[in-house]
């Protein structure tokens, strides 16, 4: 039971493998990645991005908006004059801030007391790494001219197939012809009778040639019933 427990959790793993790759490596459009981000951002001592099931050459470097943690802003309400030190020292001692959460603060180079609390910070512009739109789309086009040439060259190989099998069938044909001793105008009796057949075969419509096949009428002598029956059950044989 552990071992298909262990099994479970490496499954599990790998399905949901992460994607991850430092800021100067997606920016050259490297395929190198890590499956954890510490590893990544440990190894590269860079910022780490997880890619997903994207490539790298999809994403670009763009400016985000983000705070600012050296540069606090603070409030400042309830502003009260000062005509000296002296003044700013007694107006602290007597004044009570009506917000709670603010601090009373004495400025002696603005002769001023007033009520403040931290409220956030300023911003400033980051390098980051985002998905680029035009790049996705080229990507995905790609990957579609990709995806319809190998469904092409899937069916040319399964056509090429059929075909390859079909000559077998003309192979028992000939096969089955040599053994009845026919003169050249009997020979060319059957050729005109198998033509079409045969001209199916060589484009690999091997449905519509056992079609073809089973409307003829064994004679008995030049095409007989065991002639109809083995080529048919070749021709199954590449359905």
């Amino acid at each position: 039971m552990k071992y298909l427990i262990l099994t479970l959790l490496l499954f599990t793993n790998l399905v949901h493998a992460e994607n991850w790759l430092n800021q100067s490596k997606i920016k050259s459009g490297s395929q190198e990645a890590y499956s954890l981000k510490a590893d990544c951002e440990r190894i590269s001592g860079e910022r780490c991005f997880d890619l997903g099931d994207l490539p790298s050459s999809v994403f670009s470097e763009v400016d985000e908006e983000v705070e600012d943690g050296s540069k606090p802003i603070y409030s400042k309400s309830e502003m009260i004059a000062c005509v000296s030190e002296a003044n700013c020292d007694l107006i602290f001692l007597t004044k009570v801030c009506t917000d709670s959460t603010e601090q009373l603060i004495k400025n002696y180079d603005l002769l001023e007391v007033y009520c403040s609390k931290w409220v956030g910070y300023e911003k400033k512009l980051q390098k980051t790494i985002a998905q680029d739109a035009q790049k996705v789309s080229a990507w995905e086009s790609q990957k579609a001219v990709e995806a319809t040439e190998r469904a092409r060259e899937l069916a040319i190989q399964t056509a090429l197939k059929r075909i390859e099998c079909g000559k077998r069938v003309i192979g028992l044909l000939v096969v089955r012809n040599s053994g009845k001793s026919l003169t050249t105008a009997q020979v060319g009796q059957i050729n005109s009778v198998y033509a079409p057949i045969k001209g199916l075969i060589d484009t690999g419509s091997l449905v519509t040639a056992k079609e073809q096949m089973q409307l003829i009428t064994p004679d008995g002598s030049l095409i007989t019933n065991e002639d109809k029956t083995d080529l048919i059950s070749e021709i199954n044989k590449c359905l």
